[in-house]
């Protein structure tokens, strides 16, 4: 996929988040199957323990009886970390799409109108797909701090891709920045072709 502008900031962000996420996941992965082969091998009797005896040494094992306290040590750490790991995942589920869209007039007027984004993303689809060459559309009003509408439209197969990019700027972009007021307004596009064809990706 062709890039024909730069990506949105966010994007830089997104992609080192993704690969911290990859890198501790791998590692835990690593650790998990080190764990797991050690105590294979040494249930088969390998480093110099005999198949059956006991892993720890006998004065390890007393000094753990004699301090009950330590299993409630290991159950809240066991918890923390339960707790840690459920906090991750709800974060790894969590996206930037919004319900509605914030719109100040740009006019400078006081106040502020909240527009629910399924009404802005079906009239954006309506919009772009009337073009001619696109067969279908999808869009979504995302981020929470920067809202930016992100459209994405596949093309039919004899579909000329930059007329199909120009009426997307010409028409549709520019009749949703009417509508919602910010002539500012980030909008991405996305084509993606019907046919064995490059895509591309636009920042206006």
């Amino acid at each position: 996929m062709s890039e024909m502008s730069t990506p949105p900031r966010s994007e830089p962000v997104k992609d080192r988040l993704n690969g911290v996420n990859r890198a501790v996941l791998t590692l835990l992965a690593l650790l998990l199957l080190a764990a797991g082969v050690i105590m294979v091998l040494l249930g088969f009797g390998l480093f110099f323990l005999a198949p059956g005896s006991a892993v720890l040494p006998a004065v390890a094992t007393t000094w753990v009886e004699d301090r009950p306290w330590l299993w409630w040590v290991a159950a809240a750490v066991s918890l923390a970390i339960a707790l840690l790991g459920l906090r991750w995942l709800i974060a790894q589920l969590r996206t930037d799409g919004v319900g509605s869209f914030a719109l100040i007039s740009a006019s400078g007027s006081d106040g502020l109108t909240q527009v629910r984004s399924s009404g802005v993303t079906e009239a954006v689809e309506d919009d772009a797909e009337s073009i001619q060459g696109v067969e279908r559309a999808s869009a979504r009003v995302a981020g929470h701090d920067v809202q930016r509408v992100e459209l994405t439209v596949t093309t039919t197969e004899e579909a000329d891709m930059s007329a199909v990019r120009r009426g997307l700027e010409d028409q549709t972009v520019s009749r949703l920045r009417a509508a919602l007021d910010p002539p500012d307004l980030p909008v991405q596009i996305e084509i993606r072709p019907g046919a064995q064809r490059a895509g591309s990706r636009t920042v206006l």
